[in-house]
This record gives C-alpha cells, sequence and structure tokens, in this order.
C-alpha cells in the first residue's frame, strides 16, 4: 500500500485526524530549480492538498562549498529564490 493510500485510510477510518498531523517532505538539491514541481510531485504521492514543510534535501558537500566570489553569491541567490517562490 502507498503512503497516500494509507494516509487516506487512516483518516478515513477515524483513526487519526488530518489536523492531528504535521507532515512534511523533501525537494532534493538537484531539484531546487524547479521546486514547484517536486512539490507537487509529493502532494499526488501523499494523496493531500497540503503538505506542513517542505524540506531541502542535500549532500554535505553541498553546504561545505565557500562561497568566495560574486558568481557564487548569485547562484545560491537563484538557488534560494526558487525555492522561495515555489
Amino acid at each position: 500500500m502507498a503512503i497516500g493510500e494509507a494516509l487516506s485510510d487512516a483518516f478515513d477510518s477515524g483513526l487519526v485526524q488530518r489536523e492531528e498531523m504535521f507532515i512534511t517532505s523533501k525537494v532534493w538539491c538537484s531539484e531546487v530549480d524547479d521546486v514547484l514541481s517536486a512539490i507537487k510531485r509529493s502532494l499526488r504521492y501523499f494523496l493531500l492538498m497540503l503538505i506542513e514543510a517542505e524540506n531541502i534535501l542535500s549532500s554535505e558537500s553541498f553546504y561545505s562549498v565557500k562561497v568566495t566570489n560574486t558568481v557564487h553569491k548569485l547562484a545560491c541567490l537563484s538557488l534560494l529564490t526558487n525555492v522561495w517562490q515555489a
């Protein structure tokens, strides 16, 4: 059974109320150019209309990149802009 079906069954049977759940999903760093599509995919997977939080996951090496010049700064700003727009 897929997670979306399990959630639907739990909500429909009264086992748990949707309002009692805090559901999160993830966006991989490779998806930050199209965050909105990643969020929509998560919503379809969970069979939900709302996810309370979307986490951005990345490898440790992504975080250890030192921002040393304007090009790096613009790239980081672009990534953040894509995430917040979604």
